[in-house]
């Protein structure tokens, strides 16, 4: 198997990181905010993180990134059924699911 260059590799990992870090941020909003009108679009943007980390993955941690993203929106559907960002989640979701 190749390996990456370094330039690639140090691409991928800060991409990971930012959209790590943005779960970290947008966790802290919610839990410090919890009766916040934008809950539900903070939700949906850490989902976007979570999903973007899940298709940018090395191939071993696809599979784990993908059920945990389908967890994910799982839970947030739970809460919001009616969500305005359904068409853009299932999209995405069904294009993650490919990747198995």
């Amino acid at each position: 198997t190749p390996k990456p260059s370094s330039a690639a590799s140090d691409v991928y990992k800060r991409q990971i990181r930012d959209y790590s870090s943005a779960l970290k941020s947008l966790d802290n909003f919610i839990a410090d905010n919890p009766g916040t009108i934008y809950r539900e679009e903070a939700l949906y943007y850490r989902w976007l993180s979570q999903y973007e980390i899940a298709v940018n993955s090395i191939e071993s941690r696809i599979n784990e990134r993908v059920t945990e993203l389908e967890r994910s929106l799982e839970n947030f559907l739970r809460y919001y059924p009616d969500t305005i960002f359904i068409d853009d989640l299932s999209e995405k979701i069904n294009n993650a699911k490919q990747l198995l």
